[in-house]
C-alpha cells in the first residue's frame, strides 16, 4: 500500500488488514474483560469459574473450538457464555441458540440457564435442543411435513436389532467380512488406545483391564489364560484363533 494512502486511513483499518494488530487487540479486550467481569464469573451458574472457563466465555470469534474432557464444566461454561453476552447486550435471548446431544442434557441445560437468568424455564426465550430436533424441525419447515422414519426407529432396541441383523446377514454371505468380525470381536475387544492419551495413569490402568485382583490385571483371554494387558490378550486370542501347523482339520491350538 503507498505510503500516502496508509497515512490517510484511520488507525483503526489494521484491525481489518494486519492480523498481528488484531491478535494484540483480542488479548488486550480478553484481558480487561477478565478484570471487568471478575466479579460476575465469581459466582456464575452457582459456582466461581475456572480462568479457562472465563476466558472461553469471553472470546466471540466467529468461531470458536473448545476441546475439553468429561467433567471438565462444558455446560457450565455454556451458561456462562449465554449470560456473558446477554449481560454485556450483545445479542437478544431469541437470537441464541444451544445444542446438546441428546434431550436429558438439553433440559438440563435449559434448566440451568433458567436459574441463572431468574426466568421461568417456559418463559426462556433462548431456544435450547438437540442436533435431531433441530434438524427434524428444520426438514419439516422446509418439506411442510415431519421427515419419515423406518418402523423400527422408536422401539427400545430397534436400532440395535435393526445393527444385528445387518452384521448376522454381511456374516452369512461375506466369508471376509465374517473373518474381520470375528477378530474384531475377539482379537481386538478394546481399542489399543495409547497411555499418552489418558490424563492419569490411574486412568489408563482403569481402562486396560477388566479387573483388579489383588493388585493384578486379570484380563481373560480364549484359551482361558490370564494376561496383564491387552497387548498380552491380543496375541493370545491370535495364537489360539490361527490353525495349528500340525493340524490339518481347523482346530485350534
Amino acid at each position: 500500500m503507498p505510503a500516502g494512502l496508509s497515512a490517510s486511513l484511520p488507525a483503526s483499518f489494521a484491525l481489518i488488514t494486519d492480523p498481528n494488530v488484531r491478535r494484540a487487540y483480542n488479548e488486550a479486550f480478553v484481558s480487561s474483560e477478565l478484570i471487568k467481569f471478575q466479579t460476575f464469573f465469581d459466582d456464575l451458574d452457582r459456582r466461581s469459574f475456572s480462568d479457562q472457563q472465563r476466558e472461553a466465555c469471553i472470546r466471540l470469534e466467529d468461531t470458536n473450538l473448545l476441546v475439553a474432557s468429561a467433567g471438565s464444566g462444558k455446560s457450565a461454561t455454556m451458561v456462562g457464555k449465554v449470560a456473558y453476552v446477554l449481560e454485556k447486550q450483545l445479542y437478544r435471548p431469541e437470537e441464541i441458540l444451544l445444542l446438546a446431544f441428546n434431550r436429558n442434557a438439553a433440559d438440563e441445560l435449559r434448566t440451568r440457564i433458567a436459574a441463572q437468568l431468574q426466568v421461568a424455564e417456559d418463559a426462556l426465550k433462548c431456544r435450547v435442543t438437540t442436533f435431531h430436533a433441530l434438524g427434524r424441525g428444520i426438514i419439516e419447515e422446509v418439506e411442510g411435513r415431519p421427515p419419515q422414519l423406518a418402523n423400527w426407529v422408536d422401539h427400545p432396541a430397534g436400532e440395535t436389532r435393526f445393527i444385528e441383523a445387518i452384521i448376522q446377514n454381511l456374516v452369512e454371505s461375506d466369508p471376509e467380512f465374517a473373518r474381520l468380525w470375528s477378530d474384531l470381536l475377539v482379537v481386538h475387544p478394546k481399542a489399543d488406545i495409547p497411555i499418552e492419551a489418558f490424563d492419569r495413569q490411574a486412568d489408563y490402568q482403569r481402562y486396560v483391564t477388566d479387573t483388579l485382583r489383588k493388585g493384578s490385571a486379570t484380563i481373560g483371554s480364549l484359551s482361558g489364560v490370564i494376561v496383564k494387558s491387552l497387548q498380552e490378550q491380543k496375541i493370545a486370542n491370535w495364537l489360539w484363533l490361527i490353525p495349528s501347523p500340525s493340524n490339518t482339520n481347523g482346530k485350534r491350538r
